[in-house]
C-alpha cells in the first residue's frame, strides 16, 4: 500500500510548480484551474487547522481537493473544522508480470504531450 501511496504522490507532485512541500504537509499547486491538480496530498502530525490555513494561503485562486489516505492522520480534524467529504477513490494494482498482454490497436499512436493546456482539456472531461 505504502509504495501505491508513493507513486500517487509522486505522480501529482509532478505538477508542482513551487516545489515548496515539507514531507509531513505535502502541498502541490500547477496552476491549472483543474481540481485534481492542485491539493494537498498528505499531512501527518500536523494541527489540522494549521495546516488547512497554509493549504488555503498556498492554493489560493486555484481549484483543489485534499487527498485523505491511510497515510494521512488529520481527517477527523478537517471535518470538524467542516470539510465536506465530496467521494471516495478505490486504490486499484495489479502485478504487472499478471496484467494481460494486449495488441495496440491498429492506427493508435501515443506521443509526449507538450502542450499543458491541450493536455488537461483533453483528459479533463473524461
Amino acid at each position: 500500500m505504502e509504495t501505491i501511496l508513493a507513486a500517487h504522490r509522486a505522480y501529482l507532485l509532478g505538477w508542482d510548480t513551487a516545489g515548496e512541500s515539507k514531507p509531513d504537509l505535502l502541498i502541490y499547486r500547477s496552476g491549472v484551474p483543474h481540481l485534481p491538480l492542485n491539493g494537498v496530498l498528505r499531512a501527518v502530525g500536523q494541527d489540522p487547522a494549521e495546516a488547512l490555513a497554509e493549504a488555503r494561503e498556498r492554493l489560493a485562486g486555484v481549484p483543489w481537493v485534499w487527498w485523505l489516505g491511510p497515510d494521512s492522520d488529520v481527517q477527523d480534524g478537517l471535518l470538524a473544522l467542516g470539510a465536506t467529504r465530496i467521494g471516495t477513490l478505490p486504490i486499484m494494482a495489479v502485478d504487472i508480470d499478471r496484467a494481460a498482454a494486449v495488441e495496440t490497436p491498429a492506427g493508435l499512436t501515443i506521443d509526449k504531450a507538450e502542450d499543458l493546456e491541450a493536455f488537461v482539456r483533453a483528459y479533463a472531461a473524461p
